[in-house]
């Protein structure tokens, strides 16, 4: 019988040989993985901001002290700033000096912020699932991965707004299939809706500041700083409802227009006819009218041509409701005042709700423009109400989740496609209540409200959301933003309307289904720029950013 060597007994391979095929096998384990199964990828542009990122600085705005991302050139060579596409889809080509160096604050409002210093960061990371399309096609509102059809060595990634075989269209900012609203659900509108307010940035107090929350003048609210306290009379009563209110008080710009009445213009001002001119005047109707925010400077120019008392008077009104502007769809990341801003009816509002007792109730009011909708949040019975247009009887009716019973929960509210969406830590309250559309909504300057009545209450971390409104660029009269999509076709826009260049302007707007890579998992460590001293010098370094490692919906 031939003899066996035991075990051990051939000599143990080298240190070098055992670290060779060690990096070998991983080396052949990451490519058969991201051949397989998932890849990395890394957002260049900002088509699908604030969602996800490409190449940008972190701005923190010096007013308000609130942190928001500005888009930059992703070629690492070039100091400017992509101004992407107007309202039509054209290409404006590259913002210079200014526009470069300076931006806006999506929050406050403040203007003029220099961003020349701040160091660029790079996009976010993605890992993409390269199966997750083998046995489903993609879902409405699902973000996906795709080869670009003129360059298939170029990958894009948007939005699923059209499936095979539906006829999509947009309209107001909304997407309809088939001639029906698609409305986002719950999860989504959470994934896809873009801050305007933060109650926890305030700018800095000024002579030129309001506060955007403001009590009402009967004395049951009082300020804690960036949040309210209601106490109840003494003894309480739950039948008087004392109102916080919300007022979208512009600091700078915007493109609203505000009137007011002047019976006659001065005879010793010349009337404005150049284009820079802030101030218009219509002799037929008796209407000055200014476009944005008539600013403390342009105030005093006008009011220095004339000491004639209704023309004071009338620019001093002007002045003052010329700070309420409208809601748009404004985004901080964009360059700010190229682009043509919409004015926009979908909003959530999100706030924590704190109180001593079972007792009383918090009532929360939100209009779109036209329709106004009322949650009854009732302590002493356990029960929440959904009301609609100022009628009585509920169109939505539950008793309380266990986490309302808690002493602090996080209310959520939003009208965001034409339906009312109540979420209690995150869970629905009820099913939505879906309304009818009105083409007589007016623009959003107060559009909620927080009432309480009968018991102690404490709301903080006030903020505002609002929903995508998707921009009619590309639309002509010749090219409609419609599209009937074939069996294997899905109709992708960006979330960062404006700037995306997506199905609304390509030759073909569809994405064919043999061109989907994948479905982004997570947003792996993105990075953000730091600086280490070492040597006597200050080296630039890239440090992973964990606060923005999340799963993607």
């Amino acid at each position: 019988m031939r003899n066996s060597a035991p075990i051990g007994a051939y000599p143990a391979p080298s240190v070098f040989r055992q670290l060779s095929e060690s990096v070998v096998l991983l080396a052949l384990a990451v490519v058969l993985f991201r051949a397989f199964a998932a890849e990395g990828y890394l957002i260049s542009t900002g088509s699908m901001a604030p969602c996800l990122l490409g190449y940008h600085k972190q701005v923190n705005c010096p007013c308000c002290h609130y942190q928001f991302a500005r888009g930059a050139a992703f070629d690492a060579d070039s100091t400017q700033d992509m101004v992407y596409a107007s309202g039509d889809g054209s290409f404006l080509g590259w913002a210079h000096d200014s526009l470069e160096e300076s931006t806006s604050c999506p929050n406050c409002g403040w203007s003029g912020i220099s961003v020349a210093d701040v160091p660029r960061n790079e996009g976010d990371q993605l890992l993409v699932h390269k199966n997750a399309y083998e046995f489903r096609d993609p879902r409405r509102w699902e973000v996906i991965v795709f080869q670009n059809a003129a360059d298939p060595q170029q990958a894009y990634c948007k939005r699923v707004v059209g499936l095979p075989n539906e006829h999509i269209a947009i309209r107001d900012g909304d997407i309809y299939a088939d001639g029906q609203l698609q409305q986002k659900p719950y999860v989504v509108q959470k994934a896809i809706r873009i801050p305007f307010w933060d109650n926890d940035f305030q700018p800095d107090s000024g002579e030129h500041t309001q506060p955007r929350w403001q009590p009402a003048d009967d004395g049951g609210w009082e300020s804690l700083g960036t949040g309210f306290r209601f106490y109840p009379e003494n003894p309480p009563t739950a039948l008087t409802t004392s109102w916080l209110g919300y007022r979208h008080w512009t600091r700078f710009g915007g493109s609203h227009l505000t009137h007011v009445r002047l019976p006659n213009w001065p005879h010793d001002v010349p009337l404005p006819d150049g284009p820079n001119e802030s101030l218009r005047y219509s002799s037929k109707t008796g209407r000055l009218t200014v476009k944005g925010v008539l600013s403390p400077f342009e105030l005093q120019r006008w009011q220095n041509r004339s000491d004639d008392p209704d023309w004071q008077a009338a620019l001093e009104t002007l002045a003052l409701k010329s700070h309420y502007g409208r809601i748009e769809d404004a985004y901080g990341y964009n360059v700010a005042g190229v682009l043509q801003t919409y004015p926009v009816h979908d909003l959530m509002l999100e706030f924590e709700l704190t109180r001593t007792e079972d007792a009383g109730r918090v009532e929360v009011e939100m209009t779109d423009g036209h329709d106004r909708f009322t949650l009854v949040l009732d302590f002493v019975d356990g029960e929440a109400e959904l009301l609609a247009n100022g009628d009585a009887v509920p169109v939505r009716h539950g008793h309380f989740p266990a986490s309302l019973r808690n002493a602090s929960q996080i209310i959520e509210m939003s009208t965001f496609d034409r339906q009312v969406i109540v979420a209690v830590d995150g869970h629905e309250l009820f099913a939505p209540w879906p309304y009818e559309q009105s083409s007589k909504r007016k623009p959003l300057q107060q559009p909620v409200r927080i009432g309480a009545a009968g018991g102690e209450f404490t709301v903080q971390h006030l903020k505002l959301y609002r929903d995508v409104y998707y921009t009619p660029k590309g639309e002509t009269d010749e090219h409609p933003l419609e599209q009937s999509l074939g069996d294997d076709e899905f109709y992708v826009l960006g979330d960062n309307s404006p700037v995306s260049v997506d199905s609304r302007v390509w030759d073909d707007p569809a994405v064919r289904r043999t061109a989907l890579i994948g479905k982004p998992l997570v947003v792996h460590l993105p990075s953000q720029q730091g600086t280490l001293k070492w040597g006597g010098e200050i080296h630039h370094v890239r440090i992973p950013d964990f606060s923005r490692v999340r799963y993607i919906r």
